[in-house]
């Protein structure tokens, strides 16, 4: 009978540590699907999903977090992905860069909105935004991301939820959506 309980325990241990590592390894493969820029205080995250570019952006700021595709000059002629959280409701929009520092909603030029699965929270200070966009332009305030090549992408974020707010940190970068291969463009000081 000891050696039935013994042999059961041994089961059991082998069960629970085999549970966990592939817990661990899971959890490790899920989170390496997404390629990363982290540049001082915001993260850009992105995963090829088929047609479309899942995103999560993160900004260690109680305000707005924005990412823009493809400026012609500064942010004209970017699309741009801008939101916050108030009241725990992640307000995520659609804006086009109509000038080389400002940017409207994409909806108010008479444009589509393009984002889905938008949501996010405020936690410990920090912005999180999930959304998914497609790589393929909808009409002409939309970007077509083409991932085998380099893309100007823009970060910025600020402390006011206010999303025509001018932002303290700004940087672009040149990034390959494929490899994650990047290259820092310009920042602020």
């Amino acid at each position: 009978m000891e050696g039935i309980i013994k042999k059961s325990s041994q089961l059991l241990f082998c069960f629970i540590v085999t549970i966990t590592i592939n817990l661990f390894a899971t959890a490790n493969l899920f989170a390496a699907d997404y390629l990363e820029v982290v540049d001082k205080n915001i993260s850009f995250q992105w995963k090829i999903n088929g047609s479309n570019l899942d995103v999560i952006l993160k900004a260690k700021t109680a305000g707005w977090v924005g990412v823009g595709f493809e400026p012609s000059m500064a942010m004209k002629d970017a699309h741009f992905i801008i939101g916050f959280i108030q009241n725990n409701k992640a307000t995520i929009e659609d804006h086009f860069g109509t000038g080389i520092n400002q940017h409207q909603a994409i909806t108010a030029l008479g444009g589509k909105d393009s984002i889905s699965n938008k949501s996010g929270k405020l936690e410990k200070g920090e912005t999180t935004l999930n959304f998914t966009i497609p790589l393929k332009a909808s009409d002409k305030y939309h970007k077509n991301l083409d991932t085998g090549k380099d893309v100007v992408v823009l970060l910025a974020y600020s402390d006011k939820t206010s999303l025509l707010r001018k932002h303290p940190f700004y940087a672009s970068y040149s990034i390959n959506l494929k490899s994650g291969a990047k290259k820092l463009l310009k920042h602020s000081k």
